[in-house]
């Protein structure tokens, strides 16, 4: 498969806005909107490396180039560790404010969408599945706790499909012309 770079990075660029879309679609439900949520991913030193695994995943006969896999091992290692919305930015997860956790759990219920509806991954459980087979035994406070399950069902209750699909829309539609 033989195609422009510039086209990859494209294409990133409007998955990652559908993303940002996306996770503040569901974090209006708590009254926030984080619009800077993984800009890191965009600047130009690491745009690349994520915009090749993005086409992986949508085109699994691309070969990534082993440069790239190894930097983009990196990258997230990073972006996780100075990212306040994820769990490897703290020493306990128990330290995360309410702020940053309404933003985890926005973007895990964003990823989980993506993967489920738009990738169409079979393989990936609803998302207070996925929270209870992956993050529950973690050591979460009975606040965090009740905020979580909470704010699950908010976004069960809330959640319009079409409006998400909406959202998404022009990416499948490229991505299945390719």
């Amino acid at each position: 498969m033989n195609i422009k770079m510039s086209k990859i990075t494209d294409l990133y660029d409007m998955m990652h806005n559908c993303h940002v879309q996306t996770v503040n679609y569901f974090a209006s439900f708590f009254g926030y909107s984080f619009p800077e949520h993984d800009a890191d991913k965009i600047q130009e030193t690491n745009k690349i490396n994520y915009a090749y695994e993005m086409y992986k995943r949508c085109f699994p006969d691309f070969k990534l180039p082993d440069k790239y896999s190894e930097q983009l091992k990196d990258l997230k290692q990073q972006h996780y560790k100075k990212s306040p919305h994820h769990i490897n930015h703290y020493s306990n997860v128990s330290e995360i404010p309410n702020t940053y956790l309404y933003e985890m759990i926005s973007d895990w219920a964003a990823a989980n969408f993506a993967l489920r509806n738009i990738a169409k991954n079979t393989s990936v459980p609803p998302l207070e599945n996925w929270f209870d087979n992956t993050m529950a035994q973690l050591p979460w406070t009975e606040h965090q706790i009740d905020l979580i399950k909470k704010s699950f069902q908010i976004i069960q209750d809330k959640t319009d499909k079409n409006k998400l699909n909406l959202i998404w829309q022009n990416l499948v539609k490229i991505i299945q012309n390719i």
